[in-house]
C-alpha cells in the first residue's frame, strides 16, 4: 500500500480541481540526514503500513438539514460537535494558516502548500476553512468517532488534498512518529486536558510550524481541583484573580517543558480564553531561545492584601514580604511551574491583522474584537489584577482603567489593559505604588475651599 501525500491511509477525497500537487521533500524542516530526529519528506513511504480504517462511502445524497454558513464555507453539522460561539477561535486559526502560507511564499515562492492536521475535527468546519480560506494544500481531518466519518467525507468532498480518518488522537500521532511525518499546522481542539497528547503533537510538527491547542479543563488550572492539576499539568494551581490567564500560563508551561525535553523551543503566537476553553498557539523552534529557562517560574498571590509576585525557577529566592500588617500570618498562594513569558507575539498578530484585511470573510466582528484586544497586550509581566479587587482594597468604586494605565506609565511603570480577561490591569508597579496611583485616579484631589466659596458668590 502506498501512503498518500499526508502519509495517511485510506482513499482520497476527490477534489473539484483534481488532486493536490505532490509535496516537495526538500521543503520539510530538518529533512537532511544530519537532522537530530532524522526527519524525512512529509510524504515519504514507510515500511510500517497500516490497513485503512475508513470504509464508509461518501453519501450520494445531501444530508437532510439546513447547511451552516461560516466564512467562505457551507457545510452540515450533523452529529459533529459545533459551537457557533467558538467562531472567533476558528477565525484566528484561519488567519494563522494564511499567515503561515504567506511566510512560506515570502521565503520561497515555489514552496509547497501548507499541510494541516485537524486531530479532533468534529463536523470538519476547521478543516474545510483551512482548505478553502487559507489555501492549505493538504488537510487531514480526523475524529475518533467512526459514526462521523460519512459526515466528514461529505463536508470535505470538494476539498483538494483532503483526508478523513477516525482514529484516536494517540494512535494517529503515534503513527506519525513512526513514519516521521510532519505538519505545518496541527489543530488540537481537545475535550478536557490535552497534556498527554502534547509530546506526540510536537513530534508531528515541522520546525517553525504551529500547534494550536485547546483545553476545556477549567477546574484544574484555575485552582478548583488541586490534585487534578498536579496529575494533569505537573504543577500547583491555586485560586487566582486572573484565573483565565493562570490556566493559559499553566498550559504553556506544559508545552514548553515537553519541547525542551525534545531539545526544541516554543514561542507563543497568541493565547486567549472566554472562560470555558483555553487556547494557545505556539510556534516550534529547532532549539530553545537564549535563556528560555527563565520563562518558567512561579506566581504567588496573597489573598490577604492582594499582592502578587513572580519568580523564575532559575533564580528562586525567598519571597519578599507582602503588605499584610501581620507578617506572621501572611500566606502566599503559589502556582506553578508555569510560563511567565509573553502570551502574544506582536509581530505575528500584526501579520494576522493584515491577512484579515485581504480576506474579510475570514474574520467575524467578534473575531476582529478578539484580535484587537490581543494586539494591545503582549502578556508581560505576569501580574494582573481585576479592577474589582482594587476597588475592594480602596473601599471605593473601581478606578477608570484608561486613566490608571496612563498614570502608571507617566511614573515609568509598564501598564496596559489585559487582553485575556476584561476589566483587568497588567503592570510591573509594586502593589503599594499601584494602590496609591489607583486611589489618586479614583478620588482626584478636591478643589481648594476658597475657590468653591468664590464660585458661590
Amino acid at each position: 500500500m502506498r501512503l498518500n501525500e499526508l502519509g495517511g491511509e485510506g482513499a482520497q477525497v476527490e477534489a473539484r480541481a483534481g488532486a493536490a500537487p505532490p509535496l516537495d521533500p526538500a521543503s520539510q524542516n530538518g529533512a537532511s540526514a544530519d537532522s537530530p530526529l532524522g526527519e524525512r519528506s512529509f510524504g515519504a513511504a514507510s515500511p510500517i503500513e497500516e490497513r485503512p480504517i475508513e470504509e464508509a462511502p461518501i453519501p450520494k445524497a445531501p444530508l437532510q438539514e439546513a447547511p451552516i454558513q461560516e466564512g467562505s464555507v457551507r457545510l452540515q453539522a450533523g452529529s459533529g460537535f459545533f459551537r457557533p460561539e467558538s467562531r472567533p477561535s476558528r477565525d484566528l486559526g484561519v488567519l494563522l494558516a494564511q499567515h503561515l502560507v504567506a511566510q512560506r511564499r515570502q521565503h520561497r515562492p515555489d514552496a509547497p502548500g501548507l499541510r494541516v492536521l485537524d486531530l479532533m475535527a468534529g463536523c470538519g468546519i476547521r478543516s474545510l476553512r483551512y482548505g478553502i480560506e487559507a489555501g492549505a494544500a493538504a488537510v487531514w481531518a480526523n475524529d475518533a468517532d467512526p459514526d462521523r466519518l460519512a459526515l466528514l467525507k461529505a463536508n470535505l468532498a470538494g476539498l483538494g488534498g483532503g483526508r478523513c480518518t477516525t482514529r484516536t488522537a494517540q494512535k494517529l500521532l503515534a503513527g506519525c512518529l513512526l513514519r516521521e511525518q510532519r505538519f505545518d499546522l496541527i489543530d488540537l481542539d481537545a475535550f478536557g486536558c490535552p497534556s498527554a497528547l502534547v509530546p506526540l503533537a510536537l513530534e508531528a510538527l515541522a520546525f517553525d510550524g504551529v500547534l494550536y491547542l485547546a483545553s476545556t479543563d477549567g477546574r484544574s488550572p484555575t485552582g478548583h481541583d488541586r490534585p487534578a492539576a498536579i496529575r494533569s499539568l505537573g504543577a500547583a494551581a491555586r485560586a487566582h484573580p486572573a484565573s483565565w490567564e493562570l490556566a493559559l500560563r499553566l498550559q504553556l508551561g506544559v508545552q514548553a517543558r515537553a519541547a525542551w525535553v525534545l531539545g526544541r523551543g516554543i514561542e507563543p503566537v497568541f493565547s486567549f480564553s472566554e472562560g470555558r476553553t483555553f487556547r494557545t498557539a505556539v510556534r516550534l523552534r529547532r532549539k530553545p531561545g537564549p535563556q528560555a529557562e527563565r520563562l518558567l517560574g512561579l506566581l504567588a498571590h496573597c489573598h490577604g492584601c492582594g499582592d502578587q509576585q513572580v519568580q523564575s525557577l532559575v533564580q528562586l529566592r525567598q519571597w519578599r514580604p507582602c503588605l499584610c500588617p501581620d507578617q506572621a500570618n501572611a500566606r502566599l498562594s503559589i502556582s506553578g511551574p508555569l510560563w511567565i513569558g509573553p502570551l502574544q507575539d506582536p509581530a505575528s498578530l500584526e501579520a494576522l491583522a493584515s491577512a484579515s484585511g485581504a480576506s474579510s470573510a475570514s474574520l467575524s466582528p467578534a473575531g476582529a474584537r478578539l484580535l484587537a484586544q490581543l494586539r494591545r497586550d503582549d502578556g508581560l509581566p505576569a501580574r494582573c489584577w481585576p479592577l474589582a479587587e482594587l476597588a475592594k482594597r480602596l473601599g471605593a468604586g473601581p478606578p477608570p482603567l484608561g486613566a490608571l494605565v496612563e498614570a502608571l506609565r507617566q511614573q515609568g511603570w509598564s501598564a496596559q489593559a489585559s487582553g485575556v480577561m476584561p476589566a483587568q490591569l497588567r503592570s510591573d508597579a509594586p502593589w503599594e505604588r499601584l494602590l496609591q496611583v489607583a486611589a489618586h485616579v479614583t478620588r482626584p484631589p478636591q478643589a481648594p475651599a476658597v475657590q468653591g466659596a468664590a464660585l458661590n458668590r
